[in-house]
């Protein structure tokens, strides 16, 4: 798939992905559709050549964020509202929405991973995967543990999927995927990851966990990722993104 037609393809899946999230009475908090929103423009401005491997690396952060949330948001609108339903249209109706919205954030996700693929940016080198995989791994594992901790009730399986796959994976990943990119990338990655942290601590999905504890693991995040940002080594960065040779296709100028 060309360039173009694949960033065309993410835009809609996140316009789409937007779409979903702008019914009224959503359990989702306020700054996940502004993320999306942010995410489809940022999809945009790659198609400016300079602008295009980190404008992705950015994007699958996001991506994977927000397919995570309607992932979860498909399965947590029964648990919240309950049985009585005083507002327009069924639960089922919402359910419905979050995962379609979860699918097509997914999808503009695995774009962003076969584009930064075949931009020749994703470079697996053994000590540096290594590292980053230690310190992803104990980062998703703690932030996991910090938001089961407000109760017992959330530490059932279930429950501690929904906590991995809402912050383990999008904080935790984005330090492993660090690992895998030329310096300047690697701080698009977590920065990226910083963001999504420090709105975390503003707003969570209502009633998933305790929220000061949600809060709480979204703020160590934080702390973590702007920490691995400045511990960053010289000796360690991997190749710089102007030193690779980045494929043109036919009718693009560099």
């Amino acid at each position: 798939m060309p360039a173009v037609s694949m960033k065309a393809v993410q835009a809609l899946c996140l316009a789409g992905a937007l779409a979903t999230l702008l019914r009224p009475h959503s359990i989702q908090p306020w700054w996940l559709p502004v993320l999306v929103a942010v995410t489809a423009v940022v999809v945009l401005l790659g198609l400016r050549r300079g602008w295009e491997a980190g404008s992705q690396v950015a994007a699958l952060v996001a991506s994977v964020t927000a397919a995570a949330y309607g992932g979860v948001g498909a399965k947590h609108w029964r648990p919240v509202i309950g049985f009585g339903w005083p507002h327009e249209g069924s639960i089922e109706s919402y359910e419905r929405l979050a995962l379609a919205g979860g699918v097509l954030a997914g999808l503009a996700g695995l774009l962003t991973l076969v584009r930064l693929r075949q931009l020749g940016v994703l470079a697996v080198e053994q000590p540096r995967l290594w590292r980053g995989l230690a310190v992803g791994v104990a980062l998703a594992a703690l932030v996991v543990l910090v938001t089961a901790a407000g109760s017992p009730d959330d530490r059932d399986l279930r429950s501690l999927l929904a906590f991995g796959l809402l912050y383990g994976v999008p904080w935790g990943g984005a330090v492993v995927l660090a690992a895998l990119l030329p310096a300047r990338l690697a701080v698009v990655a977590l920065a990226s990851a910083a963001v999504v942290a420090a709105l975390t601590v503003t707003d969570t999905m209502e009633q998933l966990a305790l929220s000061r504890y949600s809060q709480a693991a979204a703020a160590l995040a934080l702390v973590a990722l702007v920490a691995c940002l400045a511990l960053r080594q010289p000796g360690q960065r991997g190749p710089e993104v102007g030193d690779l040779e980045l494929p043109v296709e036919s009718g693009e100028h560099l």
